[in-house]
Order: structure tokens, then C-alpha cells, then sequence
């Protein structure tokens, strides 16, 4: 009975290393100084306008900022998503769907992502899990 409890044990343990070390990983594979990344649901980044990602869609799907800004996208829709610039110059790990639960079984919150943009320009982005999903930042001087 001693060695069924130890095993169990181990096992959580090791969950817990896991999942510490893709989180780890996945803030290390960001290309921008610039952005942040939280599994559960908030924090994240300076303030900034919002976007929220559902229903396999960004909302609003265009918004535009002043240069300096950033802006914060938080998954509110039961599927999993990224936030992934089409010219891969920033990208966000996968934000987990609220209520969800991890590849081991653990509950989640929903994922946020923040990104700054210092220069102007126009910023077209896209979820690399679903090809429909689209849209865009302007960014004003």
C-alpha cells in the first residue's frame, strides 16, 4: 500500500515539473521583450485596450492604439488559442480556454496575452491553431 502512495506521489510531482518547465520554456521562445504570457485568467502586461478571443474569433477584430501601447488578448471561448503575428515576429503559448484543463488533467484559467507596440504601423496577426481566425492592429504614431 506504502508503494501505491509513493508512486502517486511521485507522479504529481512530476506533473508539477512538467508543466513548470513548458511554462518555462514558452516564456524563454518569446521573440519580444515585450510580451507576457499568463496560463490562469488576468495579470499580464501594462495596461492597454483589450481584445478578447471566443468562438473562434478576435473581438474587436481591428482596434487601433497609439505607438507605446499594448494591448491585452484573453481567451474567453471554450477552445484553446494562440495570438501569432503573420510575420512570426511575436506569438503568445497556447492561451488555455476558462474551465478548461491541461493535458494532465488540471483545471485552467484562460489565458491572457499582452504585447507592446512601439513603432507605427499595421500589425496583422492569426491563431496558428485555427487558419480562420484573423485580424488586425493599427498602430498610430
Amino acid at each position: 500500500m506504502d508503494l501505491i502512495k509513493e508512486s502517486e506521489r511521485c507522479m504529481r510531482t512530476s506533473r508539477v515539473v512538467i508543466v513548470a518547465v513548458t511554462l518555462g520554456l514558452a516564456a524563454c521562445s518569446s521573440k519580444s521583450p515585450t510580451s507576457s504570457f499568463t496560463g490562469g485568467g488576468g495579470g499580464g502586461g501594462p495596461s492597454g485596450p483589450a481584445v478578447t478571443v471566443a468562438d473562434f474569433q478576435f473581438s474587436p477584430d481591428t482596434i487601433t492604439i497609439a505607438a507605446g501601447q499594448s494591448v491585452l488578448w484573453t481567451n474567453n471561448g471554450p477552445s484553446t488559442h494562440t495570438v501569432t503575428s503573420d510575420n512570426s515576429s511575436w506569438t503568445s503559448a497556447s492561451l488555455g480556454a476558462p474551465g478548461g484543463t491541461d493535458p494532465y488533467g488540471y483545471p485552467t484559467g484562460g489565458g491572457t496575452f499582452s504585447h507592446m507596440f512601439s513603432s507605427a504601423g499595421t500589425y496583422h496577426y492569426h491563431c496558428s491553431i485555427h487558419a480562420g481566425m484573423t485580424a488586425v492592429v493599427v498602430v498610430t504614431p
